[in-house]
Order: structure tokens, then sequence, then C-alpha cells
């Protein structure tokens, strides 16, 4: 790609051109067909559906947006631009606006992933575009295999040489190379644009938050408790307690023992007010729905002992919610942690049954498209975990045990 880069675009008007952010855009595409194909191997699979071609890359403009930190109008106006250039052919595919992308074989280099040196196997494949070979010299017939630690961070597949030899395999840039430029003022094989060393911002460090620390007793007054927020959430705060209140004395108000006087319940909730007013003003709304659910377990569990025959009561709001308290409301933080574990893990191995059944039914199916169902499971798996949950899935996919999932 950067042997083409120069000559391809002489004679074009700038509008026309590649830069830099098209061979970026370029090389993460054939980082994502690489590590596509070396999913479809874990299974057995051939690198294309048949011997001439090579397979293509399914993905999405949201995908490679996330990939390159740009927007999707961005990836779509650089893939147009290396489609019209012939580097890549777009077929839209219309659904999840998925599209598949063949690339140019002649940019590419392909070789036994076992081989320190080996002959060009490209050849095989029948390219898609027509031949860049004229911009091509005729000096990469055999090229050394060199992996570097980010051609293996991006791709994600296990090299064949070790790091001694890898390291050896790259021979250091002399002067003239490290001078040379381009007339766009990038040079394919620099991080940097030539000429402008200061042109990747430092990242910025995120200022924490300050961090304040409850009193050694509970305050007497709300004011006392809410003194160090802002006047804006100090205005958010009671529609929230009151939300949580009301919600947790219908269902906790027959395991209340006596009478709620007012004074009890303005000390109770000082000491809700506490639970909001020391954390991250930001997760509110999210913290009120867990203090809801929360109160949902403390119910069950009286539920649960009532009906073992066992005492259940809770204490004065002053003393339940005090989060001095290691056995008032503040227990059930561990007990709604260890739920959402378990919602979560279930909900996981359902979704890993799903694609069990999907892969084992296309592979006893005579008629079926194996690989079309690979492809199926990753994109909804990655959606829904990220890649450790197809790898998961693939893990799960190697053992004899699995089949017996599929009913």
């Amino acid at each position: 790609m950067e042997t083409v880069f120069d000559q391809q675009n002489n004679g074009k008007p700038s509008t026309a051109q590649l830069k830099g952010c098209h061979i970026e855009m370029m090389k993460a595409l054939v980082r994502l067909l690489k590590k596509e194909i070396g999913h479809y191997q874990v299974f057995g699979r051939k690198a294309g559906p048949d011997g001439h071609n090579l397979r293509s890359l399914r993905t999405n403009s949201v995908q490679l947006s996330k990939m390159l930190r740009c927007s999707v109008r961005t990836v779509r106006n650089r893939l147009s631009r290396l489609a019209a250039c012939e580097w890549i052919k777009k077929v839209f595919h219309g659904s999840n606006a998925a599209f598949e992308i063949y690339l140019n074989l002649d940019l590419l280099h392909l070789q036994e992933t076992t081989a320190c040196h080996s002959n060009s196997v490209t050849g095989i494949f029948a390219n898609p575009l027509p031949s860049m070979r004229q911009f091509l010299p005729n000096t990469l017939s055999r090229v050394p295999r060199q992996d570097t630690n980010k051609e293996n961070e991006y791709s994600g597949l296990p090299s064949g040489t070790d790091a001694a030899t890898t390291a050896s395999a790259a021979p250091a840039p002399t002067v003239n190379q490290q001078q040379q430029d381009t007339s766009t003022g990038y040079h394919p094989s620099s991080e940097i644009p030539a000429g402008n060393p200061t042109a990747v911002p430092s990242p910025s460090k995120k200022v924490p938050r300050k961090k304040v620390s409850p009193p050694a007793k509970r305050p007497r007054t709300m004011a006392a408790a809410t003194a160090h927020l802002s006047d804006r959430d100090r205005a958010r705060l009671p529609r929230l307690i009151e939300t949580v209140w009301e919600h947790a004395f219908s269902e906790l108000d027959e395991w209340m023992p006596g009478y709620l006087v007012g004074s009890e319940i303005t000390k109770g909730k000082i000491g809700l007010a506490e639970f909001f007013a020391y954390s991250n003003p930001e997760r509110w709304k999210d913290a009120a729905t867990e203090f809801i659910a929360r109160v949902d377990l403390v119910t069950g569990w009286c539920e649960r002992r009532t009906a073992a025959g066992k005492k259940a009561f809770i204490p004065l709001p002053s003393l339940w919610f005090d989060h001095r308290n290691p056995m008032g409301f503040a227990v059930s933080k561990a007990w709604y942690k260890t739920q959402q574990q378990q919602l979560k893990k279930a909900k996981i191995q359902s979704e890993i049954n799903t694609c069990l059944k999907i892969y084992w039914r296309a592979l006893e199916s005579n008629g079926g498209d194996v690989d079309e169902a690979i492809r199926i499971i990753k994109q909804r798996l990655e959606k829904r975990g990220g890649p450790a949950l197809f790898k998961l899935f693939t893990d799960k996919i190697q053992t004899a045990p699995s089949i017996n999932l599929v009913a």
C-alpha cells in the first residue's frame, strides 16, 4: 500500500488524492480481515468459501468509526475514496447496515504463518478488482515475515515467531528513509505527519472529583447533611429521596414496629440522604433505582423468615437508614451485587446456549451454511458482550459436552 501511495496520486487533483487517513483506514481493514479469517480457521474452515476467492470482510460503519475514533460520516467518505481509487470493492447488505469489503489483493502480501521467508501466495486467489501491478516493483515476491507488537495487539492472533526473531528481522531505518516524505506532508510509515512532530496532542488529564468523607455521627438536619453539595444537586435531591422513601415504607410497613412519629421520619430521610450525598451525583438516578431494588430484596428476606416461622422486623428509620450501622440498609448492598452477578451469568449462559443451537443446527443440516451461521453468531455475541463473549462461545464449541445443550 505504501509503495502505491505516491504513484497513484500523480496527476490527480487534491480532492481525488489519497491522504494519510485513507492509509490508516486501509490498515484497519487489513487487521480486521486478518482477525476474521483467524476466527474461521479456529473452526477448521477455509480462508475462503472456495479455492479461488479470498474471504471478504463483513463489517459496518459503526464498527469502523469506533476502531478509528471518528464519525460514521467520516468512515463513509474514506471508504468512498478508497473504492474510487479501486483499493477496495464495497458490496452493501441491508441487514443491520452491514456490508462486505473486498480488498485489492495486489496491495497485500500473504504467506504461511509458520515460515520466516516465503513467496507471496496472493496469486492463487482471484483479484476482485483491476490489477495494480504496474505500480509495484518486482522485489516483493519474497518478503521476510516481521511480527511487531502493534500488529499482534490489533490482530489478536498468535504469531509464529518469538520475540528474538522478530527483533532481529526488522532492520533500522536509514537517514534517507527517515527524511522521505510525500507531497501530502504524510509518510505512511510514520505515526506522526512529517514536519509536525507535535501533531498528536497529549491526552488531557481528567481532574478527579473531590471526595468528601461523611461525619462520624449522623447530622441533625438535612441542611447539614447536604452542605457540601452544589445548589443544583441540593435541588435535585428531595425528589429522589421521596421516591425511595415512599417505596420503602409501602413495602416494609408491616415489618416496622411501633408508630412512626414525625421526628423518626425526619431522621430516616436524613440518613437516606447521606447515601446519595456521599456518592457521585451523576449516578443518582441509577442509585435511586438500585436502592428501590435493595428494598425489594429486604422485603423478600422478611417474607422468607416469616414463612420459616422466624421473627422478621426492620429497626426504626433513624437506625436502619444510618449507613454507619453495618446491619442496617447498608447490608443490602452485598445482596444486590450477588443478585446482579447471578442475573448476568444466567443471561450469558442463555445467550451462549441459543448460539450453540444455531451453530449445531447449521452443522447438522445438509444445506446449512456454517460460515454464515458463525458470522451471525459472532456479530450477535460481540454486540451483547464484546469479543470476550464470542471467545467464550468458541471455547464452549470445542468441548463435546456442548453438543448435549442442543435440544
